[in-house]
């Protein structure tokens, strides 16, 4: 096997693992974030730009895996590689999604455990106890006046960050 058949064979598991989240989301009918979002990696796409951008993955990491070299699913180092790409990939794909849809744990650098730190500062000052994990998660629970509120783009309340007026 030719040095270029491992690095074909590593992204077709990469790009066969991006198919995942992209194709599932558009055919679910979700909008996901996409390449071609604004901005890109972060901003929602369409269920079909999802759809179309899963399926060029699939294409990409069959014709990598496929038409590059001669793949052969009995061999242990194809198979090892084609997965190392994966495994790459969808840890990357966990870290970046984790970061815009809550699955990280809190660290000092995330705009979210900014918010609970504030959150917990700001009730620790004003009770003697401090809050619990259920008094932060319902703190940020909006009424249906909150939004409208922040809609309009009123400013934070200062206790929490639903974005309206006490």
């Amino acid at each position: 096997m030719r040095w270029y058949h491992w690095i074909a064979y590593f992204f077709a598991g990469a790009f066969l693992m991006n198919t995942v989240p992209h194709l599932v989301a558009g055919v679910s009918g979700n909008a996901f974030q996409s390449s071609f979002a604004s901005p890109p990696g972060v901003g929602l796409s369409s269920s079909t730009v999802n759809v179309l951008w899963g399926m060029f993955n699939l294409v990409a990491g069959y014709t990598l895996a496929c038409r590059v070299g001669r793949f052969d699913v009995r061999r242990t180092s194809h198979v090892a590689i084609l997965f190392l790409g994966m495994l790459l990939m969808a840890l990357q794909l966990a870290q970046h999604f984790g970061q815009l849809h809550g699955g990280l744990p809190a660290r000092a650098t995330s705009i979210g455990s900014r918010r609970t730190s504030a959150l917990a500062r700001r009730s620790a000052r004003n009770s003697s106890t401090p809050p619990t994990r259920n008094a932060l998660a319902d703190h940020g629970r909006m009424s249906a006046e909150a939004q409208a509120t922040r809609i309009k783009g009123v400013e934070p309340c200062g206790t929490c960050f639903c974005q309206a007026r006490s």
